[in-house]
């Protein structure tokens, strides 16, 4: 019983894996309103119904796609410790900078800035799953490095602004504006710990 339970939960996740890499394909490739769920099927090798049953919804689909694009990786997911501001700032540079620099995540921003207008709710959930989680992560580390005395700073949501803006200016958008622009993990990390000082010596007490 055990044995046909994993086997049929394995086949469910294949499939449903499928279904994300499909439909990931046709928005990068055709958009997001020009692809319909019958594309999606057809290129997943599924039945519309099995792929209905996994994602009732193509703005379903997506959102399984952001989130995917947007997780960290088990051994980065873990919080800074309080106690260095600059360590933490790090953790968090790098964190970011590893995921702003995965694969597909410029035709993600594409697809999200091209379709904004007639579907908003994209641009929402992106920034609420993406961008907004992190921001809000590290404007409240930083307001408890600030109670802690172990930096100053006049306003914490505007200094992850800018730490955030640092990184992603330097990392994301060239990606988005030249197609040939490439950058490895060590320099995104090294412009991440370049961000990380920048801060600590505009703040430190």
């Amino acid at each position: 019983m055990g044995t046909k339970s994993t086997y049929h939960e394995r086949i469910k996740e294949e499939k449903r894996a499928c279904a994300i890499a499909a439909a990931q394909e046709l928005f990068f490739e055709k958009g997001y309103a020009r692809t319909t769920l019958a594309q999606i099927a057809k290129l997943a090798g599924l039945s519309t119904g099995t792929l209905f049953n996994h994602f009732p919804t193509k703005e379903l689909i997506f959102e399984t796609i952001v989130k995917h694009f947007w997780e960290l990786d088990p051994e980065w997911d873990f919080p800074p410790e309080l106690g260095s501001p600059l360590q933490g700032l790090i953790k968090f540079g790098r964190d970011y900078a590893c995921v702003l620099t995965r694969d597909g995540m410029a035709p993600l921003f594409r697809v999200v800035i091209a379709e904004a207008k007639q579907f908003p709710e994209l641009s929402l959930f992106h920034y609420e799953l993406g961008e907004g989680a992190v921001h809000q992560k590290l404007t409240q580390y930083l307001v408890d490095e600030v109670q802690l005395g172990n930096i100053n700073l006049p306003h914490a949501s505007k200094t992850a602004n800018e730490f955030m803006s640092l990184i992603a200016g330097q990392v994301l958008w060239p990606k988005m504006l030249l197609l040939d622009f490439s950058i490895s993990r060590e320099q995104a990390f090294q412009i991440a710990d370049e961000a990380a000082h920048t801060i600590i010596n505009k703040y430190a007490n």
